[in-house]
């Protein structure tokens, strides 16, 4: 999922534009409790009809089956709250990404970073899209499917386009000459 967001010019401060990016989340924590409340509820009424007629090492394995469905389910929502954030000013790109707060947190300048799309070696494979600057270089939207990662670069572009009109404006906020 990928969320852009332009800014006037002097809305928020020098900012240009951002682009969020997500994982796909088709179930959310609510809904994910819901379903292993049903479960856990299902598997205990069966087991228990099973205690009753003397079965009662199936009450044990019941309860390990939920606990490992409900540790599956925990993994993939985590895993799909990862973020990226790219923010662009006239200046400087910056780039978080995190599970609930960013863990890395770059800030580069514009001029020097290049937004480079590798094309995969088999066509039925989605491109890789990079950062990079100087020596150090970061992926973006590694878990966006091709079409989505299509649209990334379209809005890499016109970000980045936007940010140079804004560049060449002068203080007061007529077009300068480039």
């Amino acid at each position: 999922m990928i969320q852009v967001q332009q800014f006037e010019c002097g809305a928020q401060g020098n900012l240009v534009g951002q682009i969020i990016m997500r994982p796909n989340q088709s179930m959310s924590w609510q809904a994910t409790k819901y379903f292993l409340i049903l479960l856990l509820a299902l598997s205990t009424t069966i087991a228990c009809g099973f205690l009753v007629h003397g079965y009662w090492m199936i009450l044990p394995f019941s309860i390990l089956e939920v606990g490992i469905v409900a540790g599956c389910f925990y993994y993939v929502l985590h895993r799909s709250s990862w973020q990226q954030v790219i923010k662009l000013d006239p200046e400087s790109i910056h780039v978080s990404q995190g599970y609930r707060q960013p863990e890395l947190d770059l800030s580069w300048q514009r001029f020097y970073t290049k937004v480079h799309v590798e094309q995969p070696r088999k066509g039925w494979y989605a491109p890789k899209i990079f950062l990079r600057h100087a020596k150090t270089s970061i992926e973006l939207g590694e878990f966006l499917n091709a079409s989505e990662k299509e649209r990334l670069v379209r809005y890499l572009r016109d970000l980045i386009h936007l940010a140079d009109q804004r560049q060449t404006q002068t203080s007061d906020g007529t077009p300068g000459t480039p």
